[in-house]
């Protein structure tokens, strides 16, 4: 665990870096986020659409990815 619900900001920072690697590394963090329940799904809802709509196709992936994983569980 690298991080505490404040790395919940860092998300969006991460998503607006030029570089693809650090936007995935944000979407790879609200992934642990949630999945640690460090945050709840309705605290992370706003970046969950912003990741959503995201112009790297990696991290609408794992948006995607972080839907399904919110429905089943």
């Amino acid at each position: 665990m690298i991080a505490d619900a404040r790395a919940l900001g860092w998300v969006g920072e991460c998503w607006s870096d030029p570089d693809i690697d650090i936007q995935n590394w944000g979407a790879s963090l609200l992934d642990q986020l949630l999945f640690r329940n460090v945050v709840d799904a309705e605290t992370a809802e706003p970046l969950i659409r912003v990741g959503e709509a995201h112009a790297n196709a990696a991290v609408r992936d794992a948006m995607r990815a972080i839907r399904r994983w919110l429905e089943t569980s």
